[in-house]
């Protein structure tokens, strides 16, 4: 069933942004509730829903002003429950509950895929709709229903600043994509790869503590490096144009477990005596003798095999190999048949898992080109690297989710992925949309599954991007979401500060916010923003207050242009050459014409006076509301 979020009413949020408010999400609907009367009023309009797809229900977009609630909206979005509002049932607990059931209190209007209206009621009190009673939610409602669980909400930002708000039930419902929290959704990803228990107790055996120590180590960088990998072999093989940088060619090294892992006690979050420092020293000792029996004929190969033998000491002290000056071929074979003989069935499990990719790895490494930094190879800064096309090294991303295990991933060191923040920006947007859509291949026995109705909630999608990828970004991802989620239905919110975005959104399906008198509102009155003219959404639709979409800097540089010459204080060709470098035609006209009649304005024509008047007193409120501001701020 097809479920498009249409309404909500709002009683309070945890920042105190709403007390209360509604928000309408629809162009074909004009939805009301009246507090006082508890009733709720739904009209069909006459209007148009220009994003509507076949699995695509809606897109809108929140404006505003910074500090006006467009973050808050979307994350109290994102956490939406239909949970009901609980009595409170000790004492000492009585304010607490109050104060977070006034929190919990919403309505919200849904659109079914049969044309019906379905209001769920999150409130103390009846609410009236169509002249029937829609009575508030109840316990043996959520046990039934739970209808916002049957819609995943899912979150993206690039902000640095987001709360973590991911929360498992059977599906996703609620999942926030962010360079804050990605991370801990990877979480479950990692453990899986490293066979590691999800939840529950940890073996304290040598091998789960070396495989938590890598947990630990696994960086928000190295996740997006895997995000990235897929994204652009993904546009690669769909032959996808994309405004940002295209990645062909990878250049990549193994890093070294001596450095991922030094020697010293590891923190872990249970206690181990197998990250001391003790045992630590006692891992080294036995890997430093291991490792002077190898060559190092191959770079890259040689220290993937010393971490292998490495993390094979790590876990089995008893393991050692036989013979000295070995080539990687022959400490390669000598640490498989040592994988056949383990007696754990999860260790042996990982190991002969992991097999296969480093097979894969090694078979790849024989056949790309191998590159180095050009300093000599006694020199400690000496590079040396593979490099294949983005096809080949996401193979071996195939196999490690395939096989639900991996060791290369700990230390797999990928080059030529160095982007702009316009181009990370972007990145981060498109590969984790398209995370979301394999989300099952990433985490097939967890409980991360995509509903199949999808409220995707993106806070300042303009965020670090050039003009240029503003004008695409909805194309983008609307086209993203055609393509990389045929079974799913979408609705989509986003918030913006970008007048070329909102050019691709209807006023219609734009709410715009705002501070009155202190306070958080909506502006009414809307100004037409499909295919307009991003001057007039500057002024308009930005809540540019003195009429005009210009920086403060070049306002202060016109209203002196403008005092000299009324002063008569001015050399003409001076005047002229200031005058000449402003922009916009209409002002340069207006002020050419002041310099000929520099003592006095009154004798232009009546509209002509007008328009100046009306000019300087938007520039005076301007000036005042500035000097208001500073002057609150200074008091406060």
């Amino acid at each position: 069933m097809k479920t498009e979020l249409l309404f909500i009413w709002i009683n309070q949020d945890d920042h105190e942004c709403f007390h209360p408010m509604e928000f309408n999400f629809s162009s074909e609907y004009d939805i009301h509730f009246d507090l006082d009367n508890r009733t709720l009023i739904a009209i069909k309009k006459d209007g148009i829903n220009v994003f509507k797809s076949n699995n695509l229900l809606n897109l809108s977009a929140i404006i505003g002003e910074n500090g006006t609630g467009k973050t808050t909206l979307l994350q109290y979005l994102t956490s939406l429950s239909s949970s009901p509002i609980q009595e409170p049932t000790r004492d000492k607990y009585y304010d607490h509950r109050i104060q977070q059931n006034e929190k919990k209190k919403f309505i919200a209007v849904y659109l079914e895929n049969n044309n019906t209206l379905k209001v769920l009621n999150i409130t103390d009190t009846a609410v009236i709709f169509e002249g029937s009673e829609v009575a508030p939610y109840t316990r043996d409602d959520f046990i039934d229903e739970n209808y916002t669980s049957k819609i995943s909400h899912i979150y993206l930002s690039n902000s640095e600043y987001t709360e973590n708000r991911n929360l498992r039930s059977e599906a996703i419902d609620y999942i926030t994509l962010t360079n804050d929290t990605i991370q801990s959704v990877f979480d479950t990803f990692y453990r899986r790869l490293f066979h590691l228990p999800d939840k529950g107790f940890i073996r304290n055996n040598e091998f789960n503590a070396l495989q938590s120590i890598h947990l630990k180590k696994m960086s928000r960088q190295q996740t997006q490096m895997i995000l990235d990998i897929i994204y652009q072999n993904y546009i690669a093989n769909k032959h996808k144009d994309f405004c940002g940088k295209r990645i062909k060619n990878i250049s990549f090294s193994v890093a070294s477990v001596y450095k991922l892992i030094p020697n010293g006690a590891q923190a872990l979050n249970y206690q181990t005596a197998f990250a001391s420092k003790e045992y630590l020293n006692e891992v080294y000792t036995k890997a430093d003798q291991e490792i002077a029996k190898m060559q190092r004929e191959k770079p890259v190969v040689s220290t993937c095999l010393i971490n292998l033998v490495f993390e094979l000491i790590y876990s089995f002290n008893q393991f050692s190999l036989s013979g000295e000056s070995l080539p990687c071929n022959e400490v390669y074979s000598q640490c498989k048949r040592f994988v056949e003989a383990i007696p754990d069935a999860v260790t042996k499990s990982y190991y002969a898992d992991i097999l296969e990719e480093l097979d894969f790895f090694f078979n790849l490494c024989d056949s790309a080109n191998v590159k180095d930094n050009g300093l000599p190879e006694d020199d400690l800064a000496r590079k040396v690297y593979i490099e294949t096309d983005i096809t080949s090294i996401h193979k071996l991303f195939e196999v490690m989710l395939r096989k639900g295990s991996s060791f290369l991933i700990k230390y797999l060191k990928v080059y030529d992925l160095e982007m702009s923040s316009g181009e990370r920006a972007l990145m981060n947007f498109m590969s984790r949309v398209l995370f979301a859509s394999l989300i099952d291949k990433f985490m097939p026995e967890s409980q991360f599954k995509l509903q199949d109705n999808v409220l995707l909630l993106i806070d300042e999608i303009d965020l670090y991007l050039h003009p240029e990828w503003q004008r695409r970004i909805i194309f983008e991802l609307i086209d993203a979401v055609n393509n990389q989620f045929p079974n799913k239905t979408f609705q989509i919110i986003i918030s913006s500060h970008s007048p070329i975005v909102l050019s691709d959104i209807p006023s219609d399906n734009t709410t715009y916010l705002m501070r009155e008198n202190g306070l958080i509102a909506q502006q009414k009155d809307k100004t037409q923003t499909f295919g307009a003219n991003i001057h007039t959404l500057y002024k308009d639709a930005f809540f540019i207050k003195n009429g005009l979409a210009m920086g403060e800097y070049a306002q202060i540089y016109v209203n002196k242009i403008i005092y000299d010459i009324r002063s008569n204080e001015f050399d003409k060709e001076d005047i002229e050459k200031r005058i000449m470098i402003i922009g916009e035609p209409v002002i340069r006209k207006k002020l050419s014409q002041l310099i000929n009649e520099p003592k006095t304005i009154t004798k232009v024509d009546a509209s002509e006076r007008k328009q100046i008047v009306d000019f300087l007193k938007r520039q005076k409120a301007e000036i005042e509301r500035q000097i208001a501001i500073l002057e609150s701020e200074g008091a406060g």
